[in-house]
C-alpha cells in the first residue's frame, strides 16, 4: 500500500494538471485580493485580514468543487492510457490501488488547501496589512472553524469524487456528473418535497451542499454543527467507498 501511495504521489508530482489547477486557484485569489486592496485605498477604508476572511466564509463550499479537480489530477486519464490494466496485469491488488489512490487524492488535497490558504493570508497581509484588530481577532476563530467544519463535507466530497472516477471510464463525463450532483441533488429533493411530500425536506437536510447553509451563519454552535458535518462526511465517504470498491472489484478492465 505504501509503495502504491508513494508511487501515485510521485506521478501526480511530475504532472503539469497539479501545478496549473493551484496556480490558476491562486491567481484568482490574489486578483481578489488585488481588487480588494485596491478599492482599500480608494476609498481610504480600514479593510485588513480579518475583513477578507469573513469575506471568504460563504465561499468555503467552492471547496467540494475543488476535491473533484484534485481527484482528476491524480487519476489523470487511467482507463484513456490503459495504466490502469497494466498496473492490475502486474498483480497489484484492486483493494490497494483503490485505498492508494484516495489516500494519494487526500494528501494533494490537504497540501493543496494549506498552498491556498496561504496565499490568501500572506497575499492579503501584504497589500492590506492586518487591519481592525478587534475585528481580526473575532475573525480568525470564525474562519479556521468554518474551515473545520468543512473538512469532514470536503472528504466526503473526495470520496465520492474517486468513486466516479473508478467507476466511469470518461474523465469529461464523470466531472460532469460530479458537477450535476452537488449542485442540483439539493434543488431536486426541494422540487419532490413539494410533489410528493416533506420526507424529501429531511432527505435534503443530511445531504452535503446544505450543511454549508449552516456553516456560513455567525449565530452557529461549533460543537452542534460539527456532530453533523462529521456524520455527513462519513456517511457519504463510507458508502461511496464501499460501493466504488466492490463496483471496481466487479468491473473488467480493458
Amino acid at each position: 500500500m505504501f509503495n502504491i501511495i508513494r508511487s501515485e504521489l510521485y506521478k501526480t508530482r511530475h504532472r503539469k494538471y497539479p501545478y496549473i489547477l493551484i496556480g490558476i486557484l491562486s491567481a484568482f485569489i490574489l486578483f481578489f485580493v488585488t481588487v480588494t486592496a485596491f478599492q482599500n485605498r480608494v476609498n481610504n477604508a480600514n479593510i485588513g485580514l480579518g475583513d477578507v476572511l469573513l469575506a471568504c466564509v460563504p465561499l468555503l463550499s467552492m471547496g467540494v468543487y475543488m476535491t473533484i479537480l484534485i481527484v482528476d489530477a491524480v487519476f489523470s486519464d487511467e482507463y484513456k492510457n490503459q495504466t490502469m490494466k497494466n498496473t492490475v496485469a502486474f498483480g497489484i491488488s484492486r483493494t490497494s490501488l483503490f485505498f492508494g489512490k484516495l489516500i494519494a487524492e487526500l494528501i494533494v488535497a490537504v497540501i493543496s488547501l494549506i498552498v491556498l490558504l496561504a496565499v490568501l493570508i500572506l497575499s492579503t497581509l501584504i497589500l492590506m496589512g492586518p487591519g481592525d484588530q478587534m475585528v481580526l481577532q473575532a475573525a480568525l476563530p470564525i474562519f479556521f472553524q468554518r474551515v473545520v467544519l468543512c473538512l469532514p463535507l470536503f472528504v466526503g466530497a473526495l470520496c465520492v469524487a474517486n468513486f466516479l472516477s473508478f467507476t466511469i471510464k470518461s474523465n469529461g463525463v464523470c466531472i460532469s456528473v460530479f458537477f450535476i450532483m452537488f449542485t442540483l441533488g439539493a434543488q431536486f429533493c426541494s422540487w419532490l418535497a413539494q410533489l410528493l411530500g416533506p420526507v424529501f425536506l429531511t432527505i435534503r437536510s443530511w445531504l452535503l451542499m446544505p450543511q454549508f447553509d449552516s456553516i456560513v451563519k455567525n449565530t452557529i454552535v461549533f460543537g452542534d454543527v460539527l456532530g453533523k458535518c462529521l456524520i455527513v462526511g462519513l456517511g457519504y465517504a463510507i458508502v461511496a467507498t464501499v460501493v466504488g470498491l466492490a463496483l471496481f472489484q466487479r468491473r473488467e478492465i480493458k
